[in-house]
């Protein structure tokens, strides 16, 4: 083959021990509180189609049962 024809294929030079991913995985859910964890569970883990209005207001209801206790 000739050389100029090769592509670059640039590698992946991220640090993959459990500590560094543990941190960005940590970084990635901050911002998250526990009403968007539990609406998006809703609507993309468990097939919760019928709205986003009805899927907050169920999220808003186990939120506040869950403070009561």
């Amino acid at each position: 083959m000739i050389a100029k024809n090769l592509r670059f294929i640039p590698r992946d030079t991220r640090d993959f021990s459990p500590a560094a991913i543990a941190l960005r995985e940590y970084k990635r859910i901050k911002g998250k509180s526990l009403k968007h964890i539990v609406l998006d569970r809703f609507l993309n883990q468990y097939g919760y189609d019928k709205g986003t209005v009805t899927a907050s207001a169920i999220v808003e209801d186990l939120l506040s049962l869950i403070e009561q206790y």
